[in-house]
């Protein structure tokens, strides 16, 4: 409670700055001062006395807090005294404790001394009574005295193992007062070094209040002088304060500024993850729609296998009937004309639905390249799907042929040779033949559904290629300015390009007859300049019309660059973001840091044992020994040596990472958590994996010389022996990232670099042969 007034009083009185009680004092009695500069100095007199006042009061405030640091410390010295009393009493006790184990470790070797005795006067006494068993009738007292004797042996054989089993029960005892002694001892000098640090901390905060105290009273003699001097520089700082307000008035108006840009910004960050969802839901649904067509085309082959599947099975049963009708005689030979028939079907209609497909594969395709040779294509196909179908056989022959085998099966006579069963099974599978006509109708009526829908496909190409024709004739009035305007431009520099080429032809002719005549000099160099002032009329004509085509080139690039940077914009960006997530993604894969593994051991008693908490502790205590053994760490060392991984260091550096890596926990007795710190995860874990497998083993090697009759069991975890912490995120890969990050983004800003040079490089010669060729035509 003091450490809290102190801070409260004195904030920042360590360092000689003043504290906000004076500042806020001082500050208080020049403000009041400022307003009104006619007060007199009465007023000003009253708020030093003030100021001196709360000073005062201040140091009393101090005093009483150093009262209180005191009677602190005074308790605590009196809590010293009594925690070097209580520390003695426990070293006495030690004292007794370790002469009581004395004393009863000297009893035990007595009654060890004792029995070993008694054992030999037994064996004494059975050797003499061998030796005497001959004359009974002497010896018959000394047999009953030996038995009597036997009697006590046996009497204080028992006596001695209940004093052997209480002098363990005394030293289990005194080992648990041992080990609460040292749990108290240890946790009564961690609080005599708290009390001892606190002592020291009080102490300087005494020396530290001590200095303050003096540091106060100079800085009220300083307080009194520049009060005085604050008087003349009141002036001054009414200029300063009017400054500093002005100021301050701007400083909220940037603010306010700033917060009005940064609602701003947020509400365009809402705008955008809005958007965002809406781009994700849109997403969804087209995933979804296509999942649907692709389930709508996975039925649809589904349907079409299951079709040839029966026309494969309608094709084995009418095998099957044409074998049993030609078994009955030649008045049957019409079934395998039957069968003929639907074989021949079935290849049509197989035939034909293969072309079916392809055509409807074509007719979905809009023909925008060739409409002419798809609608010829189109037709050729649908006459050909026609003619195939008139040319298969019809649905009507295949019930005539039914009908007929019915008939001759009804007009059979019954002694014919066939017998109940055939005439059965014939009856089946004239059933069947029925169901295969009726799938074949069906299937008849869908390649007439896709002749008709061939048919439609067949006039909207029609149509389309209507359209295209007719494309030629629709005026530009629905297409952009810039692109009438240079079709317009195109035209017109094609048909000057026409004229001048009429123009040269005709100058030609005319140079060439003028020749030829050999006028006179006076009316060629007429013609010449005629001519002359013809070409240069239309070459100006021409750069003109080239200057008005490079105004339109540069208005539809600037309105193209102003979208392509926009563009270039979000690459950069999604580059980026590229870029940090492979370099944070690459960092926690290739160097991930501290990598710890861990695994669980239990205790797991043999048959007809069990485990108390007794034997549980001593089997943690055995199994943490055990792990700290150099003998073990060897044992470790070569099983991973000879592990088909192999392990290189030896044994020197696999106790070295054992002994800083591996920590044992007990979360409860008769289990123990094994935790290995390590730098890879494949090493880690299989070094965590061999230290279980080996004290499992060790522990079951060493089951009969222990008492506690449990053996080590792992226990696995999703399968596996061992388990991979999760990795935490630490400053180093998180500055490793930015590292590849950076360098990542200078090596391609590089590659950008070099590619920009060259294509300005291009640039700059293209430029400057236009300009050559500009020149050549000027």
């Amino acid at each position: 409670m003091s450490d809290h007034k102190q801070d409260g009083v004195f904030n920042d009185s360590s360092n000689g700055v003043p504290s906000e009680a004076e500042t806020s004092s001082l500050t208080e009695s020049v403000d009041s001062s400022q307003p009104d500069t006619s007060r007199p100095s009465r007023i000003r007199s009253d708020e030093v006395l003030d100021l001196i006042t709360s000073v005062e009061n201040q140091l009393e405030q101090m005093r009483s807090a150093q009262s209180d640091r005191v009677t602190e410390i005074e308790d605590l010295e009196s809590r010293r005294s009594r925690i070097d009393e209580q520390a003695g009493q426990i070293e006495s006790r030690q004292q007794q404790l370790e002469q009581g184990e004395c004393d009863l470790q000297e009893r035990l070797e007595e009654f060890n001394a004792r029995f070993e005795e008694f054992s030999e006067s037994k064996r004494t006494m059975e050797e003499a009574s061998a030796r005497h068993l001959i004359d009974v009738e002497e010896h018959a007292l000394r047999n009953s005295e030996l038995d009597q004797r036997e009697q006590k042996l046996d009497a204080m054989i028992q006596d001695i193992d209940q004093r052997r089993s209480e002098i363990e029960d005394s030293t289990r005892t005194l080992e648990r007062d041992r080990a609460q002694f040292t749990s108290e001892r240890a946790e009564l000098e961690d609080d005599i070094r708290h009390a001892e640090s606190a002592m020291e901390t009080y102490q300087t905060r005494c020396s530290e209040l001590e200095t303050e105290v003096g540091q106060l009273r100079d800085r009220h003699d300083d307080i009194a002088s520049r009060l005085e001097q604050s008087q003349t520089e009141f002036s001054a700082s009414e200029d300063q304060r009017s400054g500093l307000q002005a100021e301050l008035e701007q400083f909220r108006s940037d603010t306010l500024d700033l917060s009005d840009k940064l609602e701003s910004a947020a509400g365009c960050i809402d705008e955008l993850e809005l958007n965002l969802e809406s781009a994700r839901g849109e997403l969804r649904a087209i995933e979804t729609e296509r999942d649907s067509a692709l389930e709508v085309v996975s039925a649809r082959d589904q349907e079409l296998s299951e079709l040839q599947s029966n026309l494969e099975l309608a094709m084995n049963r009418l095998q099957s009937l044409a074998t049993a009708v030609a078994e009955q005689g030649p008045q049957l030979e019409e079934g395998a004309a039957a069968i003929a028939l639907c074989r021949t079907q079935q290849d049509r209609l197989s035939a034909l639905s293969t072309e079916l497909e392809s055509v409807r594969a074509q007719l979905q395709d809009p023909a925008s390249t060739d409409p002419e040779g798809a609608v010829s294509e189109a037709r050729a196909e649908i006459d050909r799907l026609r003619t195939d179908l008139e040319d298969s056989i019809p649905v009507d022959e295949h019930h005539r042929v039914v009908s007929a085998l019915e008939s001759r099966l009804a007009s059979a006579p019954k002694s014919g040779g066939m017998s109940q069963d055939d005439e059965n099974a014939f009856k089946a599978q004239l059933a069947e033949a029925r169901a295969e006509v009726q799938v074949l109708q069906s299937h008849a009526a869908a390649c007439e559904t896709a002749i008709a829908e061939g048919k439609q496909k067949l006039i909207e190409l029609q149509e389309r290629n209507e359209q295209l024709e007719n494309a030629e004739s629709i005026d530009t009035d629905g297409l952009p300015e810039d692109a009438v305007r240079l079709r317009e431009q195109a035209q017109r520099l094609s048909s000057f390009a026409l004229h001048l080429q009429r123009r040269r032809s005709r100058l030609h002719s005319v140079r060439a007859a003028l020749q030829q005549r050999g006028n006179s000099e006076a009316g060629g160099l007429a013609i010449d300049a005629e001519q002359d002032r013809t070409t240069r009329a239309g070459q100006e004509d021409l750069l003109r019309r080239r200057h008005e085509l490079a105004d339109l080139e540069s208005q539809m690039l600037r309105r193209w660059a102003s979208h392509g940077s926009v563009a270039s914009v979000v690459r950069i960006a999604t580059l980026l973001l590229i870029v940090a997530a492979a370099s944070w993604f690459g960092v926690r894969f290739f160097a991930p840091g501290p990598v710890t593994t861990t695994a669980l051991v239990r205790a797991q008693p043999v048959a007809g044992g069990s485990l108390d908490p007794e034997r549980a502790a001593a089997w943690n205590t055995w199994h943490e020994a055990i792990l700290k053994d150099p003998i073990f760490a060897k044992q470790v060392a070569e099983r991973l040596a000879s592990s088909p991984a192999g392990f290189t260091g030896g044994v020197d550096r696999l106790s070295g990472m054992l002994a800083s890596g591996l920590s044992v926990t007990v979360p409860q007795p008769g289990l123990l958590q094994i935790k290995f710190d390590g730098t890879s995860r494949s090493e880690s874990t299989r070094i965590l994996e061999n230290v279980v497998a080996t004290l499992a083993g060790e522990s079951q090697r060493q089951l009969p010389r222990r008492g506690d009759s449990a053996r080590a069991e792992v226990l696995p975890s999703d399968g596996r022996l061992v388990t991979l912490d999760p990795i935490p995120v630490t400053g180093a890969q998180i500055q490793n990232a930015g590292f590849v990050f950076g360098g990542s983004v200078g090596v391609i800003s590089l590659l950008g670099a070099g590619i920009y040079s060259r294509l300005r490089r291009s640039k700059r010669l293209f430029d400057e042969n236009m300009g050559l060729e500009d020149s050549y035509v000027d």
